[in-house]
């Protein structure tokens, strides 16, 4: 998740289906080479054309939303801290399962733990 600061979008999609799930990744903003940072989206083969073919609906902020933001913003280092303290545990417990796998950070990055992935 790249949503540090919560606004009250979000979702959730699970398919099997792969030209779908292409669609929903562009559709979400998976653009300019986004979706080859996750390991669970189609090849890039699926996704063909469809960055050039479907509108992306990743939106701009509203004066709305940004004044559910900003608030927030005062206390991004103290959510960081809980957040990583949280995701660090998670991480320990899932990676003792034997079916369950976390893949690594990437070192070059500073975490914030607001979610956690796992292969099975």
């Amino acid at each position: 998740s790249y949503k540090m600061l919560n606004s009250g979008e979000g979702g959730f999609f699970l398919t099997d289906d792969g030209p779908m799930a292409a669609k929903v990744a562009v559709y979400a903003g998976a653009y300019e080479g986004l979706s080859e940072k996750h390991i669970t989206v189609p090849p890039k083969e699926v996704f063909g054309d469809l960055p050039n073919q479907l509108p992306n609906y990743s939106l701009r902020m509203s004066s709305l939303t940004a004044a559910v933001v900003r608030p927030q913003i005062p206390t991004i280092e103290e959510r960081v801290e809980k957040y990583n303290a949280r995701y660090y545990m998670m991480e320990e417990r899932l990676n003792k399962h034997p079916l369950i796998e976390v893949p690594k950070q990437n070192a070059k990055v500073r975490i914030c733990g607001d979610s956690i992935q796992f292969n099975l």
